[in-house]
């Protein structure tokens, strides 16, 4: 990685050049064929994901502005 030996890479930045965004964004993209079998292991496990505590489903987000 080109800047891996940076300690502080926003120093390198104008300030007003970046927001920090406290947060994450997980894409999630499942075939067809995982939503037409109820019992796959991966739905439950977005399942799981999903309804834990640590992951907010929001519909209709957008990672693009």
């Amino acid at each position: 990685d080109i800047d891996s030996s940076i300690d502080d890479p926003y120093s390198l930045l104008r300030k007003g050049e970046y927001t920090k965004f406290p947060y994450s964004v997980m894409e999630i993209k499942v075939a067809n064929s995982i939503f037409n079998n109820p019992s796959s292991r991966t739905l439950a496990w977005i399942n799981d994901l999903t309804d834990g505590y640590l992951g907010k489903e929001v519909r209709k987000f957008s990672k693009f502005i």
